[in-house]
């Protein structure tokens, strides 16, 4: 692509694109975005493809939440690797695709493990695409030539990577397989976590005292409440260091504000050092039934021999079928099948057909799994 694409930065002209999505049985689509000076993803440009046609379209100039309205169509959105696009499609737009073919998931049936961009279109389509601007600075406007360029070629070939690896999927019988995946997707939730769990990613969380992780849970729930006002990150309100150090030695005073390792001298002061003051005696007040606690991890339920031998054999299976393992069960998925009662991925659709079925009889003792020239294999009893 040599042509510097076009940017959409007027109105009239977005709404006339909006009006051709609204029309179209796909489109395919792409984001590029900053995190460094901001809560949420700061995004600085939208990428859309229709029909091989590529069009850039200016976020700071035009208002993307109308894409929701085509959101909200049955339009499929094409993408790759879309976790984080869905992420800023939630918080940026307002809304999720109604349906997804992420081309990064179904590359993922057919060997391809998990491949970036590059390599699966150039794997496929033997198409090598612009590599020179990863890191530019999307809010810079206006935005250099080679930037657009290189936001173009990430959503110029998605329509046809996306044809190429549908036939092959079809051909293969995989097709439904990797439709559920994506679709799968668009149930999850892609906003901030509550703000009671920002305590759990605090450094040294697990050998904290009681009274320590209380303080700790509200320091840190009132700086993530804050940093999403704000929009800013969360260590512009209050960095780990200082924050734990209240938790461990909670400051009565101003001047105990003021001897806390780490905390800069403008928040230990005035009225941001009251409200670090009052943070701290909420926490000190919180009732132990209040401390929210993670979930036990799955494996925690399940005999640990019986869960890796299983992974062992979804690992065998995975391999066998040209699949990445992560995207047939994790340890975790494992565990949690296996747990009483069974819950997670491993429950229903392609990956029960494929494997759970399977693990269910290991775990009955119906079939056992051995090594076979070189390689695993499993023998029903019976």
């Amino acid at each position: 692509m040599t042509e510097t694409p076009h940017l959409i930065t007027e109105k009239a002209e977005f709404e006339a694109l909006l009006e051709r999505l609204g029309r179209a049985p796909r489109f395919a689509i792409d984001t590029e975005f900053s995190r460094e000076n901001s809560y949420y993803p700061a995004l600085g440009l939208v990428q859309i493809a229709l029909d091989g046609e590529v069009s850039l379209v200016d976020p700071l100039a035009v208002d993307v939440r109308a894409l929701a309205e085509v959101f909200r169509r049955d339009a499929e959105v094409i993408v790759h690797a879309g976790s984080q696009d869905l992420e800023i499609f939630e918080v940026r737009v307002g809304a999720l695709p109604s349906r997804l073919f992420d081309t990064q998931l179904a590359g993922a049936f057919l060997g391809h493990g998990i491949a970036s961009l590059g390599r699966l279109v150039q794997e496929r389509l033997g198409i090598s695409l612009e590599k020179g601007a990863q890191l530019s600075d999307w809010s810079r406007r206006p935005l250099p030539a080679a930037a657009l360029q290189y936001a173009a070629s990430d959503v110029a070939h998605l329509e046809a990577l996306r044809d190429d690896l549908a036939n092959e999927l079809e051909v293969r019988g995989r097709l439904e397989w990797a439709l559920e995946l994506c679709q799968s997707q668009l149930e999850k939730s892609y906003g901030p976590p509550p703000v009671e769990e920002a305590w759990w990613k605090l450094k040294g969380r697990m050998r904290m005292r009681p009274r320590t992780a209380k303080v700790a849970q509200v320091l840190a729930a009132e700086r993530e409440r804050r940093a999403r006002e704000l929009d800013v990150p969360v260590k512009w309100v209050l960095s780990d260091l200082p924050l734990v150090a209240m938790a461990e030695s909670p400051p009565r005073s101003l001047e105990d504000l003021a001897r806390v390792r780490g905390l800069e001298g403008g928040k230990a002061r005035g009225g941001e050092g009251e409200r670090l003051l009052e943070w701290v005696r909420r926490g000190l007040a919180l009732p132990d039934e209040a401390l929210v606690l993670p979930d036990p991890k799955p494996d925690e339920g399940a005999p640990q021999p019986l869960v890796s031998l299983c992974l062992a054999w979804a690992n065998h299976v995975a391999e066998r079928e040209g699949i990445e393992p992560s995207v047939l069960a994790t340890r975790a998925d494992v565990a949690a099948f296996l747990g009483a009662p069974r819950s997670g991925r491993l429950t229903e659709g392609f990956r029960y057909a494929l494997l759970g079925r399977e693990l269910e009889a290991i775990a009955r003792g119906d079939a056992a799994v051995g090594f076979v020239d070189g390689a695993l294999a499993l023998f029903h009893r019976g």
